[in-house]
C-alpha cells in the first residue's frame, strides 16, 4: 500500500506543482494584460485629454474671434452712422471737420494748454477755475501751429517730423483719415471666417471707439507746443488781422466801432467779425455777399445798450450792468438789408468807456466842427494812429495841435470859425448819454421778485449807475474845456 500511497503523493505534488506553475503563468499573463489595459486606458485618456484641450483652444479662439468681430462691427456701425448723418446734412467731409474742429477748439485749448485756466478763490474759500482770456475760434482758422517737436516718442508726431501746419492742412488730414475709416468700416466682415482676410489689410489700422475723440484728435497735436502766452499772442494777431481786413476798409463806421470795442474787451468779437468777413468777397470791384449774391452798398454799426444782471463768479454777487451790443446792418444795392448781432456784449460803466464804444458817433461830432481840410487831416490821423480810440478826447486835442497857425495867433486851420467844443459834449450826452441813462432804467426783473422789491431795486441800481457815469464825466469834459480855451477863435 505504501507503494501506491507514495505514488499518489508524488502525483499530488506533481499536480500542485503543475497548478502553481499554471497559476504563475496565468498571473503573469493577467499582469501583462492588466498592464496593456492600463496602458491602453492611459493612452485613451491622453488622446481624449488632447482632443478636449484642442477643442477648448478652438472654442476659445472662436470666442475671441467672435468677440473681436462684434467689436469691429460696432465700431464700423458708428462710423457708417456718422457718414449717413453727414450725407443727410448736405455737408462735405471737409465742411464737417472744419465745423467740429472749430467748435471744440476753445474747450480743447482750455484743457490742453497750460496756463489758460487760472484758479481764483471764492468768498467761501473754495477754488474755481476760469479762463484767463477769451479764445476765439478764428485763431485756429487763421493761425499756423507747430506740431511734432521731433525729440522723442512722447512727442505729438514721430521723431524728426516737426512741421508747421495751418487750419486747411489740419482739416484735409482729418478729412482724409475719416474717408479711409469709412472704406475700412465697409470692409468689416459679417462672418468670423473672413477675419483673416480683413486683418491682412487692416491689421495696423484700428477703428476709433469714440468718433468725437477721433475728430478732435488733431487739436491735441496742434496745441501740444502752445503755452498760455504763445496762444494769447496768436489770438491777438488773429484779431488784428480780422479787424484790418481790406474787405471792411470801405465801411469806416463798422471798423471804428469794433476797433473801439476791442480796446475795452480784447478778442471778444473776433469770431463774430470773422463770420461776417467769410460772407464777403470781391467781385468785379465790388464787395459782394456770398450768402445773398448781392452787391454790398454799406455796412453800418449802431450800438445798443442793455441792462443785464451780472453774477460775479468769485463772490456770487449779482449786480446790474449796462452792456453795449454793436448791431451790424449790411445794406445791399437793391435796398434789402441783413442784420447781425453778436452774442456777447461789452460792459460799459463810465463816460470814458462809452466814448470808446461810441467812437464812430464821436468822430462824426468832431467832423462837424472841422473844415474840409480838417476833415481830411483827421481821417489821415485816425488811419495812421488807430489807437486814438482808447483816449479820443486827448487824441483829438493832439490832432488840433497840428492845425495851429502863426503860433496860435491865427485861427486854427482845421476848425470852423464858429466851432464850439462844448457842443461835442452836448451832442454826446444827448445821444449816447441819453441811451445810457434809458438803459439804466430798463433793469430786468428777476424770477420770483415782487413788484415792490423790483421797483426799489430799479431806483437804487439806476441811481448807482447814473452817479458812476456822471462822476466819470470829468475824464472827458476837462480835455474839452482845455481845447476850448486853447483853440478858441481869435479876433484880429
Amino acid at each position: 500500500m505504501s507503494r501506491y500511497e507514495s505514488k499518489s503523493e508524488a502525483f499530488g505534488q506533481g499536480i500542485l506543482k503543475d497548478q502553481r506553475q499554471r497559476a504563475d503563468k496565468i498571473a503573469k499573463e493577467q499582469e501583462s494584460f492588466a498592464k496593456k489595459v492600463a496602458g491602453a486606458q492611459m493612452f485613451a485618456k491622453g488622446v481624449t485629454s488632447y482632443l478636449d484641450d484642442r477643442m477648448e483652444r478652438f472654442n476659445n479662439s472662436l470666442a475671441d474671434e467672435k468677440a473681436y468681430l462684434a467689436t469691429i462691427q460696432g465700431q464700423a456701425k458708428n462710423i457708417l452712422n456718422q457718414q449717413t448723418v453727414l450725407e443727410n446734412s448736405g455737408l462735405t467731409v471737409e465742411e464737417y471737420m472744419e465745423e467740429k474742429l472749430l467748435s471744440n477748439f476753445q474747450s480743447q485749448a482750455e484743457r490742453k494748454v497750460k496756463g489758460v485756466m487760472v484758479q481764483v478763490a471764492k468768498d467761501d474759500g473754495s477754488i474755481i477755475e476760469v479762463p484767463a482770456y477769451d479764445i476765439p475760434k478764428a485763431t485756429l482758422r487763421k493761425s499756423k501751429f507747430i506740431i511734432g517737436r521731433g525729440k522723442g516718442k512722447d512727442d505729438a508726431d514721430a521723431p524728426g517730423t516737426r512741421r508747421e501746419v495751418d487750419f486747411e492742412t489740419l482739416v484735409n488730414e482729418q478729412s482724409n483719415a475719416f474717408k479711409k475709416l469709412v472704406v475700412q468700416a465697409r470692409s468689416v466682415p459679417t462672418d468670423a471666417n473672413d477675419i483673416e482676410d480683413y486683418l491682412k489689410t487692416y491689421a495696423n489700422q484700428e477703428m476709433p471707439q469714440n468718433m468725437f475723440s477721433f475728430v478732435t484728435r488733431g487739436l491735441r497735436n496742434v496745441l501740444s507746443a502752445e503755452n498760455a502766452d504763445s496762444l494769447k499772442d496768436k489770438i491777438n494777431r488773429t484779431t488784428a488781422t480780422v479787424l484790418s481786413d481790406n474787405i471792411f476798409s470801405p465801411f469806416k463806421n463798422f471798423s471804428d466801432t469794433f476797433n473801439g470795442v476791442n480796446t475795452l474787451v480784447p478778442n471778444l468779437h473776433t469770431d463774430f467779425i470773422d463770420e461776417l468777413q467769410k460772407d464777403f468777397t470781391y467781385k468785379n470791384g465790388n464787395v459782394v455777399s456770398k450768402k445773398y449774391n448781392k452787391i454790398v452798398k454799406d455796412v453800418t454799426t449802431k450800438v445798443e445798450l442793455k441792462s443785464e444782471i451780472s453774477e460775479d463768479p468769485v463772490t456770487n454777487e449779482k449786480t446790474t450792468v449796462i452792456k453795449a451790443y454793436p448791431i451790424v446792418t449790411t445794406k445791399h444795392v437793391d435796398n434789402t438789408a441783413d442784420v447781425a448781432i453778436p452774442e456777447k456784449g461789452v460792459e460799459v460803466s463810465s463816460a470814458t468807456q462809452l466814448l470808446v464804444v461810441y467812437n464812430a458817433q464821436l468822430s462824426t461830432s468832431f467832423n462837424n466842427e472841422l473844415t474840409n481840410e480838417g476833415k481830411e487831416a483827421w481821417a489821415t490821423y485816425q488811419k495812421d494812429k488807430p489807437t486814438w480810440i482808447k483816449t479820443p478826447m486827448q487824441e483829438f486835442s493832439m490832432f488840433l495841435q497840428e492845425g495851429i497857425v502863426d503860433d496860435g495867433e491865427a485861427s486854427n486851420k482845421y476848425l470852423k470859425p464858429d466851432f464850439d467844443m462844448e457842443r461835442i459834449l452836448e451832442n454826446f450826452l444827448q445821444g449816447a448819454g441819453k441811451e445810457f441813462f434809458d438803459a439804466a432804467q430798463q433793469i430786468p426783473q428777476e424770477e420770483g421778485e415782487s413788484t415792490e422789491d423790483y421797483n426799489k431795486r430799479v431806483k437804487e441800481e439806476s441811481e448807482r449807475i447814473r452817479k458812476q457815469f456822471l462822476d466819470s464825466l470829468i475824464d472827458i469834459s476837462q480835455p474839452l474845456f482845455d481845447m476850448s480855451l486853447q483853440f478858441q477863435k481869435r479876433d484880429k
